[in-house]
């Protein structure tokens, strides 16, 4: 496992681990996923994982630098400089909902790639009930 730190805003005393591995954005709320493979059920507070992730894409949105602060703190230089270009880059496209055609496109994606058989039913791949939280 990489590094482990306190987060910053997070209840005194808890900790998370962070490593190099983790996408910038998921890192920025990490204090919501204990280790990696966490799934959205397996966290203290799903609801509180979903408004921080959406709390973030409005921060980020706002002021992307605040990613190139969180690279900083994350990477090695040289890569941290990266950060802010890329959340930049991606920031458009950045969403915390996931919509029946994305699945659908998704599970279509991976019938031809040949890594799925049959169809991965949406509330199977979506924690839909959390969707009244998807938007910012």
């Amino acid at each position: 496992m990489g590094r482990e730190e306190t987060v910053a805003g997070a209840p005194s005393g808890r900790r998370t681990a962070r490593d190099h591995r983790c996408q910038p954005d998921l890192a920025i709320h990490a204090r919501h996923a204990r280790a990696e493979g966490t799934t959205l059920y397996k966290v203290p507070s799903p609801a509180a994982a979903i408004r921080a992730i959406v709390k973030t894409h409005a921060a980020l949105r706002t002021n992307v630098e605040l990613a190139t602060e969180v690279g900083r703190k994350l990477f090695p230089p040289s890569e941290a400089a990266l950060v802010g270009e890329l959340i930049r880059r991606d920031l458009p496209y950045y969403d915390a909902s996931i919509s029946r055609d994305f699945v659908a496109g998704m599970n279509q994606f991976a019938r031809d790639v040949g890594i799925l058989k049959g169809q991965g039913p949406y509330e199977s791949v979506v924690a839909a009930r959390f969707s009244d939280l998807w938007a910012a």
